[in-house]
């Protein structure tokens, strides 16, 4: 009972170290689309999954997002505002 305690304590570390390194990942991301000037910004957002453009640019600032919807296509700057209305 003590070593299945311990194993999965062991597991429970190892998770949390593996959701830390995504988390960091994640804002490693964000910073460089942060970073990244809204024409280069944009197209790269329109040919990643839907799911995965949804999720960096809800953490962007509303400045910096306006600014590359601004450079978008009409039809995706409206796609990608109605997925965020939708959350």
């Amino acid at each position: 009972m003590l070593t299945e305690k311990e194993q999965l304590q062991f597991e429970i570390e190892k998770l949390n170290r593996e959701q830390d390194d995504v988390k960091r990942d994640f804002n490693d991301i964000l910073s460089t689309f942060d970073k990244m000037s809204p024409k280069a910004a944009a197209p790269v957002l329109v040919n990643m999954s839907d799911t995965e453009a949804l999720r960096i640019i809800t953490n962007l600032k509303p400045d910096k997002l306006a600014a590359i919807l601004e450079k978008m296509d009409a039809k995706d700057a409206a796609k990608y505002t109605e997925l965020m209305a939708k959350q």
